[in-house]
């Protein structure tokens, strides 16, 4: 008898442990959830000299923006009229953007952690943080690891390569393809690193 009481106890809690794991997996993960919270930035791009409400930037309209994460994930959206754009289900702690209208690009490296927001705004993408970037990228092309994404936005650039690069995107071009940009930036790694 005591066997038999035993034996029924015993299918009954496997079976109640198989009941609430079961259950576990048909609730979703708190934490996976956060990751559909909307993440929001803006890119602008040097406004033309002879733009005549004196602003001295303007939304870079209509252009094809992709994230690129630290941990291998690539998301892809794009801004809207004022610049604007929203991507969804970020999942690496670093994200590298990339805004692209017809050959004109923009760049921006990012942090993006939750803290209980309801949506994370990661900033403006314009030609300061493409000069941070650039300097990343030739950095890395020289010295393997001289930088990593999170020291990024760290970077402090001088302002004669900040202005070099606005004077290229008010000129429709792109500072990325620019062999003065590029040797500005060249010098600068070489001096600096």
């Amino acid at each position: 008898m005591f066997k038999k009481l035993f034996f029924l106890l015993l299918k009954g809690t496997i079976l109640l442990m198989i009941l609430l794991l079961s259950g576990c997996c048909i609730f979703p993960d708190q934490s996976k959830m956060e990751k559909n919270i909307p993440c929001i930035g803006l890119v602008m791009i040097p406004s033309s000299l002879d733009n005549h409400d004196g602003s001295k930037v303007k939304p870079f309209a209509a252009a094809s923006v992709i994230l690129f994460g630290s941990e291998g994930d690539i998301i892809s959206t794009g801004t809207n009229q004022e610049g604007m754009w929203v991507a969804y289900n970020l999942k690496s702690p670093y994200y590298l953007l990339e805004a692209e209208k017809e050959g004109v690009i923009i760049k921006k490296v990012f942090p993006f952690q939750l803290l209980g927001e309801s949506s994370v705004n990661v900033g403006e993408a314009n030609a300061y943080s493409s000069c941070q970037v650039m300097v990343y990228e030739i950095a890395n092309q020289y010295y393997e690891n001289a930088l990593y994404f999170r020291e990024v936005p760290d970077l402090v650039i001088p302002e004669n390569l900040i202005k070099a690069v606005e004077k290229v995107y008010r000129e429709d071009r792109n500072p990325f393809d620019d062999p003065f940009i590029v040797s500005m930036v060249e010098d600068l790694v070489l001096h600096q690193f």
